[in-house]
């Protein structure tokens, strides 16, 4: 179908009002992507979605339907607000993020569907899965075990837990602990059971843990960032004396590498391993499965070689962009420092002392960007000014 028909066919679903199977997913099996290859392909071919007055679930059912994509709304999200939205999109997956960015959630690439919620969640969701996963023995038939989810609606995410322990022969210790909801009805692609597992508690910020020895399943706050391990090949050529930890942390500052003979043990969440992966390959252009919209996090440095680094400022190469950066000034220089590895020099009591609180709401942009571009953003709007020496950045009130 040409993207014209698309987004007339899109439009006119929208526009008789079909009512939907549910605000977490409505997409029969049969039409979900056959495999991983198919999922990239409907996740990159364009979408049009021209919404007007339009309730966020009634849309998204509609826009998972004609992409052939199920798109999963976390419980958190009202399924009811309306929406109005123009957009011509090159891709499904520009379109969600745009979407996304509009809402300030997140959006999870977690094949055979998408998840739609908070960012910290849709940030974690692929990697605990996969920590799940893992934890299973290879011979454990739950690591493998596929079946699509799907309860009907007024369903409580209890009953969908105590059903899925069932299923994997587990007993539940602390189901009663799950909060009380009433869900709509949910139909999806077949999907591994420590990913439907992840899926449902998303929503409540829980994990799992299986006990082997009592045959029991705990469901358990999540806590920290989670992250994985995986042995990645170097390129052939390469030693570790080519390659330097900053190398690879300029564009994935959340990964911790050592090289180990022709190998590099990386530790840090699935997408930015799977970015790793992808750029020791040589393949630079690889989408993110995750995107956090509206958090303020920097964009990935582009047009750069990760394997180049500027000896007097590890910076001079990185561009960086950010839609609808938010939060408090005081959160978002933490995190800025975090994300970038630097040591930010600020003292609170003189900024507090000039009328400068650390727990204002504030609110940035900034366009392809250099570093400093990007600091400016944030604290000349506050009345600060800052001094940068590589890694090191003192902030300061701009009135002495």
């Amino acid at each position: 179908m040409t993207p014209a028909g698309v987004r007339a066919v899109l439009g006119g679903l929208l526009l008789l009002g079909v009512a939907g199977l549910g605000a977490a997913g409505s997409l029969a099996s049969e039409f979900a992507p056959a495999d991983a290859s198919e999922y990239a392909r409907r996740m990159d071919r364009p979408c049009g979605v021209f919404w007007t007055d339009v309730p966020l679930r009634q849309g998204l059912n509609r826009l998972g339907e004609v992409q052939g994509v199920p798109i999963f709304l976390d419980r958190r999200v009202d399924p009811d607000q309306r929406l109005t939205l123009s957009l011509d999109a090159p891709s499904l997956r520009h379109a969600l993020e745009t979407l996304a960015e509009k809402l300030s959630l997140g959006v999870s690439y977690f094949e055979p569907i998408v998840y739609l919620g908070p960012p910290a969640a849709a940030s974690r969701l692929r990697t605990l899965a996969a920590l799940r996963r893992d934890e299973f023995p290879p011979q454990d038939r739950r690591r493998n075990l596929r079946k699509p989810p799907a309860w009907p609606a007024l369903s409580t995410p209890r009953e969908i837990l105590r059903e899925l322990c069932v299923e994997a022969g587990l007993s539940p210790k602390n189901a009663e602990e799950i909060p009380h909801d009433l869900w709509p009805e949910v139909r999806l692609p077949a999907m591994p059971w420590t990913d439907r597992v992840t899926l449902v508690l998303i929503g409540f910020d829980r994990t799992f843990q299986v006990d082997a020895a009592s045959n029991t399943v705990a469901f358990v706050p999540i806590t920290g960032e989670p992250t994985l391990t995986r042995r990645l090949p170097l390129p052939g050529g390469l030693s570790s004396g080519d390659i330097l930890a900053q190398q690879w942390q300029q564009v994935v500052p959340d990964v911790r590498a050592e090289i180990a003979g022709n190998e590099m043990i990386a530790h840090g969440p699935l997408e930015s391993l799977e970015r790793l992966a992808d750029i020791l390959r040589g393949d630079r252009t690889a989408s993110s499965r995750t995107t956090s919209a509206g958090t303020g996090a920097p964009a990935l440095p582009s047009g750069s070689s990760p394997l180049t680094v500027e000896a007097s400022d590890p910076f001079a190469s990185r561009r960086f962009t950010v839609r609808q950066g938010q939060g408090t000034l005081g959160g978002v220089i933490r995190q800025l420092a975090a994300q970038l590895q630097m040591d930010a020099q600020i003292d609170a009591q003189e900024l507090e002392s000039r009328g400068i609180r650390l727990d204002r709401k504030i609110t940035f942009t900034v366009n392809d960007g250099t570093v400093d571009d990007l600091w400016r953003a944030v604290l000349e709007p506050q009345g600060l000014r800052f001094q940068r020496r590589g890694r090191e950045i003192r902030i300061f009130p701009a009135n002495p």
